[in-house]
Parts: C-alpha cells; sequence; structure tokens
C-alpha cells in the first residue's frame, strides 16, 4: 500500500512505512470503539441518547478545539490563513457537508438498525469510491474490479435482515446509506485539499472541517426537535450525559484526525478496502455476539460479500493491480489486458496514489 517499504536489507521500517503502520492502526482501534460506543450511547438499550444532532455536534466541538490546541502548542503546523479559505472555501465547505451527513446520517441510523446492518450498508461504500475517483481523480477499472464491486452489493443486499431482533426499518437503511455516500466520497475530496494544488496539511484540513462542521450541526440542532428534548435529558441525566458526549467527542477526534492522516499517505480506494475489511469483522462479531442473527440469508449475504471483498482487495492491491487500476493519462500496458473505461493506460503502480512525502512524519506542515 505504501511505496516507502523498506528493501529486503533493511531491519527497520523507514519514516513514511512506521507513519502508515501507526496511523492504520490508530484508525482500525479507534474506529471500532467509536462504532460500538455509539451504538450504546444512542440506543434504547443503551444510554438512550438519542440525540444524534445534538451528540455529533459535540464531536465537531472537541475536534475543533483540540486541532485548535494542538497548534497552539505546536507552532510548525499553525499554518491557517485567509488565503486558503479564499481559494478553497468551497471544497472546504463541501467537505464539512459530507461529514455532517456521515456523522449524523450514521449515529441516527443506530437508533433504527443493528450495528451489524449499519456496517454492512456502509460496506459497499466502494461502489460510489470508483464512481467519484473515476470521474475526479481520472481513474479507470477492470471488468474485474466492477464485477466484484457489485457483487460485494449484492451480497451486502441479501445480508440485510429483514425479521427478528436485528430487522432494519427503511428509515434507518436510508440513513446508513446517505452516510455511505458521504463518507466514501470524503477522502476523495481530501485528496484534493491535500495533494492537489491546495496542498493544505491534514490538521489544517480537520481543523477547517470542524470548524465549518460544528456551526452547521448547531445551527441544525437549533431548529429540530432535539434542542429541548436533549437539554432536558442533560438536566436529569448530567453525568451519564457528559460520559456519553466526552468519551464519544475525544474518540471521535482522534478517529477523524487518524482518518486524515491515513488518506494522506494512502488513497481513497484504499481508505475504503481497509474500511471493508474491518467492517467484515465487525458485522460477523456484533451479528454473533450482540444481535444474534440466525438467518440463513442474512449469513449467505455476508459469506458473498466477504468473499467478494477478498477479491476485490486482492485485484487492487496484490501484484496484478496494475492490470486493474490505472490513471488515465498514463502509459498503456501491453495488448491483452482487458480494461473498462475506454482507456489503454495503467500506471506502474495501477493507478494507486503515491505516498505524499518520502519524509512526512505526523504533524509535518508540507511536503518536503
Amino acid at each position: 500500500m505504501s511505496e516507502g517499504e523498506p528493501s529486503a536489507g533493511e531491519s527497520s521500517l523507514p519514516l513514511p512505512s512506521r507513519s502508515l503502520v501507526a496511523a492504520l492502526s490508530a484508525w482500525v482501534t479507534l474506529n471500532v470503539f467509536i462504532n460500538f460506543w455509539n451504538k450504546w450511547a444512542l440506543s434504547p438499550e443503551g444510554a438512550a441518547f438519542e440525540f444524534p444532532i445534538f451528540y455529533s455536534s459535540w464531536h465537531m466541538a472537541v475536534g475543533l478545539l483540540s486541532s485548535s490546541l494542538i497548534m497552539a502548542l505546536v507552532p510548525s503546523v499553525r499554518n491557517l490563513s485567509s488565503t486558503q479559505v479564499r481559494q478553497h472555501g468551497g471544497k472546504l465547505l463541501l467537505l464539512s457537508t459530507l461529514t455532517v451527513a456521515n456523522i449524523v446520517c450514521s449515529n441516527a441510523s443506530l437508533m433504527y438498525i443493528g450495528l451489524s446492518v449499519n456496517q454492512i450498508i456502509k460496506s459497499i461504500g466502494p461502489l460510489p469510491a470508483l464512481v467519484l475517483t473515476y470521474f475526479v481523480q481520472k481513474r479507470r477499472y477492470s471488468a474485474a474490479i466492477c464485477v466484484s464491486v457489485f457483487v460485494m452489493v449484492a451480497g451486502a443486499i441479501l445480508a440485510v435482515p429483514h425479521s427478528g431482533d436485528a430487522a432494519a426499518t427503511h428509515y434507518g437503511v436510508l440513513l446508513a446509506s446517505i452516510s455511505c455516500v458521504a463518507s466514501a466520497s470524503k477522502p476523495v475530496l481530501a485528496l484534493l485539499l491535500m495533494k492537489g494544488k491546495a496542498t493544505i496539511p491534514p490538521l489544517t484540513v480537520l481543523w477547517y472541517d470542524s470548524f465549518f462542521s460544528f456551526f452547521v450541526m448547531i445551527a441544525i440542532w437549533s431548529v429540530s426537535g432535539e434542542r429541548d428534548a436533549s437539554i432536558a435529558y442533560m438536566q436529569e441525566h448530567t453525568s451519564r450525559g457528559l460520559l456519553v458526549l466526552l468519551v464519544g467527542s475525544t474518540v471521535a477526534f482522534l478517529y477523524n484526525l487518524s482518518t486524515f492522516y491515513l488518506t494522506f499517505f494512502t488513497s481513497g480506494l484504499t481508505i475504503n478496502i481497509i474500511a471493508n475489511t474491518k467492517q467484515v469483522v465487525m458485522i460477523i462479531f456484533s451479528a454473533i455476539v450482540v444481535e444474534h442473527v440466525t438467518s440463513v440469508l442474512s449469513w449467505s449475504g455476508v459469506a458473498i460479500f466477504a468473499a467478494a471483498l477478498g477479491v476485490y482487495t486482492y485485484l487492487t492491491i496484490g501484484p496484478s493491480k496494475a492490470n486493474h487500476q490505472w490513471i488515465a493519462e498514463e502509459q498503456p500496458l501491453s495488448v491483452g489486458n482487458s480494461k473498462v473505461g475506454a482507456v489503454e493506460t495503467p500506471g506502474s503502480e495501477g493507478g494507486s496514489q503515491a505516498p505524499a512525502s518520502e519524509s512526512t512524519p505526523i504533524l509535518k506542515t508540507g511536503r518536503t
């Protein structure tokens, strides 16, 4: 996944690879924790904190405060400027809109569907990611990748239970689907800001994302039915409410920070591959241990999805990846490789993103 891999004679990982491993480990751990925490916090069987907009606005507030504190303590990463807003304000606002849609819809869906169903629906993220990278990043994909993605989607559809305690409501499925599209779109847009002409560092992107998202969420919360109900909950269950908000917000900030750095070191499509591998584990665990799903059809769907994911992962990061994904303007492969997209030009790395820098550590202000 990273081009900063050591040679056969090296005994330790170079800096970019160590940074990638650190970002990946943090991302997976925090993602698993925040999903189970959100399910407990927002479900009636848990903390019954049924205010996803209010809950999500605290995530953005803590993210804004934390990133501001880091910038205050580490001057080398303090590079906010009005020029960034003037030149890239539209993309930053769009990124924040995607953040709001992703977090609020995902959290709200947990009040209507089980965690396993939530993860199944969000696992079809490679489909919108494939479409977006095709148009935005000019990536092209083979027929094999396209088929594997559609099989993954079919497996996900079969895996959604329609009866029993884990049954999914239509409203919950819709919310999770919106979250899925928004989540898959964020890495693509973030790459344009961090690796394109903008070259805004990940921490700065996170600050802008938290800043705009916070005010959008507060505005929505102030006119929603949650306002009075959430205030009453905090007055009646102050300790529990603060626990839910502070733990969830802190972990969400660390998760968002690790997401931007992981995106910085990899690519939008790779993020979706890693996310789906983690989600298969979470789907199986939550379905067995938490929700006790017994439907044969649902488990068949999970098996189909997992098998398609295995093929998809091999095609996108395996030794033959250059035959299956490439940048439109790059050199052509030899005749005989079957492609979709009417483009005959794979890159030497199959269109995968190169590391942003061969020496870019966490919290560095720019590319070197």
